[in-house]
C-alpha cells in the first residue's frame, strides 16, 4: 500500500498534514463521479474525514470477506488499499488473490497485517509506516507500542482531532492486527468479537446518508 490522513469521527482537519504519503483528496480536487465499482483507495482520496460507524461497517465487509478465504483454507497475501472494492450498494469485492507463502498460517499472518495497516489508513488516512526502515514499523517489529502510537499521534495530529483511541478500543484492534499472529483459521471470525468491532454498523443507505454529510461539511471548509 501506499498512502498518508482521515479521522475515527467526523471532524475535518482544516490543516492537514503535508505528509507525502498522505491519501487525502486536495482541497482543488472534485468528487469522483459515480461507478459500478471503486477502490477503497479511491474512496479514501474523495473524504477527509469518515465517521466511525462508516469504517467499522466497510472494515467488517472487508474482514469477513477475508474470513471467507481463511474459513476455505486459504489466503489472500496481496490486501491493499488498491485492490479492495466496493460497489454503489457497498458490498465488497477483493482482487484475484496471490498467494507468495507455502505455510497457510503464514498467509493467515500476513493477511492480518494488511488489514491493521488498512483499517489504521481508514480511521486516518494515512499508513501506519512507510517503509522497512520507518521507526514506526521498527517499533512494531519490537512490540514497542507505546513508542509506535505516540509517534503517530505526533505525524497524524491525533490529539488535536479529540480521538480518544484507548476508549474505542481502536488503538488494541489495530495493533493486534499489525502483530500479525495467527493460530488458526478462526482468528479473524473472533475479532469480530472484539469491542470496537462490536460498535454500531450501518445500511448501505445510511453509510450514503453519511457521506454525503461528509461531503457537505468538506465544502463548507473550503
Amino acid at each position: 500500500m501506499n498512502s498518508q490522513e482521515i479521522a475515527d469521527d467526523e471532524i475535518i482537519d482544516k490543516e492537514p498534514n503535508h505528509d507525502p504519503s498522505m491519501i487525502i483528496a486536495s482541497s482543488s480536487e472534485k468528487p469522483r463521479p459515480a461507478k459500478e465499482k471503486f477502490s477503497l483507495l479511491e474512496l479514501l482520496k474523495d473524504f477527509r474525514a469518515l465517521p466511525a460507524p462508516v469504517i467499522r461497517t466497510l472494515f467488517k465487509k472487508i474482514v469477513i470477506e477475508v474470513s471467507k478465504l481463511h474459513l476455505q483454507g486459504n489466503y489472500h497475501g496481496d490486501l491493499s488499499l488498491e485492490n479492495i472494492y466496493f460497489d454503489q450498494g457497498y458490498e465488497v469485492t477483493l482482487s484475484k488473490q496471490e498467494r507468495f507463502n507455502e505455510s497457510f498460517l503464514d498467509g493467515v499472518c500476513m493477511d492480518l497485517i494488511c488489514l491493521g495497516e488498512i483499517l489504521f489508513a481508514m480511521c486516518f488516512g494515512a499508513l501506519p509506516y512507510v517503509s522497512f526502515e520507518d521507526e514506526r514499523y521498527t517499533a512494531v517489529v519490537k512490540g514497542e507500542w507505546d513508542l509506535f502510537w505516540t509517534i503517530n499521534e505526533e505525524t497524524l495530529n491525533m490529539e488535536k482531532r479529540g480521538l480518544n483511541l484507548l476508549k474505542s478500543g481502536l488503538k488494541d484492534l489495530v495493533s493486534i492486527f499489525l502483530t500479525g499472529k495467527s493460530k488458526s483459521k478462526h482468528d479473524l471470525l473472533h475479532l469480530l468479537n472484539h469491542e470496537w468491532m462490536k460498535g454500531a454498523t450501518l445500511t448501505a443507505k445510511q453509510v450514503q446518508t453519511l457521506l454525503d454529510e461528509v461531503r457537505k461539511k468538506m465544502q463548507k471548509v473550503f
